[in-house]
C-alpha cells in the first residue's frame, strides 16, 4: 500500500508543478497579484512593508523555523527513551526537511544563483528588470525565487507525513496549518514586492516535495508510528545511522544561525550634520540591500540630506543598492550629488 501511496504523492506533486509553470509562464498572473500591492503615486511603491500585519509575518519567519528545529531536537532526545525509540524517524524528518528544503536547496542552490527579478525590480512595476517565469533560470539578477519565509511555513505541514497512518486527524490538521502559514508568510512577502504569487506556490511545492523524498526515498519512513504508546515496543525502521546523526546536529547549527546572525534586521544609525563643504558618504557591508533616499531635510527613515553630501559611494559584497531622489531639484539627474554605487551580487537601481 505505501507504495501506491508515495506514486499517487508524486503524480499529484509533479502535475501541480506543471499547471503552475504553465499557469505563470506569461508573468500575467504574477503581475496582475503584485500589483494589489503596488503603490505607484508613493515615494516608497510598497508601503505595506512596515505596516501591520504584514510586518510581524516577515518578523515571524525566524521564529517559526527555530519552533520547528526545537520540536525535532526535543523529539530527537525523547527518542532514546525505549517507549519512544520510534519518535526518532519523525525528528530526523523535521530537522532535514528544515535544512535541506529551504536551507541547502531553497536559499543556498535556488535563490543565491537562479536569478529571478523580484517584483519591485519589474519594470511593470517601477524597476528596470525584467520577468523571468519559474522555474527557468534569468540573467539581470534577483532572488525572488522561492520564497524562503513560505517554505518554512508550509513545512509545518509535515505531520501528514509523520500522523497519518496512526493519527490521520492530527495528519490532516497539520497539512491544513502548514498550509495556512505558509500562505500568509508569502502574502506578507507579496505585499513587501519581494515575491511573486507563484512564488509561494513553488515553494510549497519544494517543501512537500522535499518532505515526500526524504520520508519514502531517504528515511524510508513508511510506517509512521511517531507517538509510540506504552505497548508498542517493536523496532523502528532502519534507516541510515548517518542522517540520526547528522540531523541533529545541523539542526544545531541552524538555530545557532536563527540566534546569532541578524536575519532582516533594521540597521539604524544616526550623525549630526553641520554645514560645510560637501563631504562624502560611504557605505561598506559584505551582505545587505541598501536603499539611499535622498530629500530636501531629514525624515523619518534612513535617509541622507541631499545638502549635506556631493558624493555618496556605497560598496557591497552581496545585494541591492536602491537610490531614491526625492528632492525638488533632483539632486542626482543634475549632477549636484555623484554616486558610486557597486555590489559584488545583486542589481542597483535609481528611481528619479
Amino acid at each position: 500500500m505505501s507504495a501506491h501511496r508515495w506514486q499517487r504523492e508524486a503524480w499529484c506533486l509533479l502535475a501541480a508543478a506543471l499547471v503552475t509553470a504553465a499557469a505563470f509562464a506569461s508573468g500575467t498572473l504574477d503581475i496582475a497579484a503584485a500589483r494589489w500591492f503596488f503603490r505607484p503615486d508613493a515615494l516608497d511603491h510598497w508601503p505595506l512593508a512596515r505596516e501591520f500585519p504584514w510586518l510581524i509575518l516577515y518578523r515571524a519567519a525566524s521564529w517559526i523555523t527555530a519552533a520547528l528545529i526545537l520540536a525535532g531536537l526535543a523529539a530527537f532526545a525523547l527518542s532514546f527513551a525505549r517507549r519512544r525509540r520510534q519518535w526518532r524517524g519523525a525528528a530526523t524528518l523535521v530537522l532535514l526537511a528544515v535544512v535541506v528544503g529551504p536551507g541547502l536547496i531553497g536559499n543556498a542552490l535556488l535563490k543565491d544563483h537562479w536569478q529571478h527579478p523580484r517584483p519591485r525590480d519589474l519594470v511593470e512595476l517601477g524597476g528596470s528588470m525584467h520577468y523571468v517565469p519559474s522555474p527557468l533560470i534569468g540573467r539581470e539578477g534577483g532572488a525572488s525565487f522561492p520564497c524562503g519565509h513560505c517554505t518554512v511555513g508550509f513545512l509545518f505541514g509535515l505531520g501528514w507525513w509523520i500522523f497519518r497512518g496512526r493519527y490521520p486527524r492530527w495528519a490532516a490538521v497539520s497539512l491544513a496549518a502548514g498550509l495556512l502559514v505558509g500562505t500568509l508568510l508569502g502574502v506578507g512577502r507579496m505585499a513587501a514586492g519581494a515575491h511573486f504569487l507563484s512564488d509561494v506556490i513553488w515553494s510549497a511545492l519544494l517543501a512537500y516535495g522535499v518532505t515526500h523524498t526524504l520520508y519514502y526515498h531517504v528515511l524510508r519512513l513508511e510506517a509512521p508510528a511517531v507517538l509510540a504508546t506504552a505497548s508498542s515496543a517493536e523496532a523502528p525502521p532502519r534507516r541510515p545511522r548517518a542522517l540520526s546523526i547528522a540531523a541533529p546536529l545541523a539542526g544545531v547549527v541552524v538555530l545557532v544561525a536563527l540566534t546569532v546572525l541578524p536575519h532582516g534586521s533594521d540597521l539604524t544609525a544616526g550623525m549630526a550634520l553641520s554645514s560645510g563643504t560637501p563631504r562624502t558618504l560611504e557605505v561598506d557591508a559584505d551582505r545587505a540591500n541598501i536603499t539611499v533616499v535622498l530629500v530636501d531635510a531629514p525624515a523619518a527613515r534612513l535617509t541622507v540630506p541631499a545638502s549635506a553630501f556631493g558624493r555618496i559611494r556605497v560598496r557591497l559584497g552581496q545585494g541591492d543598492i536602491e537610490v531614491l531622489d526625492a528632492t525638488q531639484a533632483g539632486v542626482v539627474r543634475v549632477g549636484a550629488v555623484q554616486l558610486d554605487l557597486h555590489t559584488g551580487w545583486g542589481m542597483v537601481q535609481h528611481s528619479p
